[in-house]
């Protein structure tokens, strides 16, 4: 697995903005931004929205990263691994 925002989440590759955006990368018109899910230092899940790029836009990141950081980080906590 070397394309897509799943690729860059559970190979440890996520920028800093804390999530990953991959905008038709692994499947033409699909677009996605995943957030991983860790016990520091393993990414052990993720949390992802996708879908059409005419709904989701050219860019996910902005219109549902801090969503997936908060379901992500909620789902942290819940865990106890926060």
């Amino acid at each position: 697995m070397a394309k897509g925002s799943a690729a860059l989440v559970l190979l440890g590759r996520t920028p800093d903005t804390g999530y990953a955006v991959s905008v038709g990368e692994r499947e033409p018109g699909v677009a996605s931004v995943r957030r991983p899910c860790t016990t520091p230092p393993d990414v052990v899940a993720a949390i992802s929205v996708s879908g059409p790029i005419d709904r989701t836009s050219t860019d996910p990141g902005h219109r549902y990263g801090h969503q997936v950081i908060d379901a992500a980080t909620d789902l942290e906590t819940a865990l106890g691994w926060r």
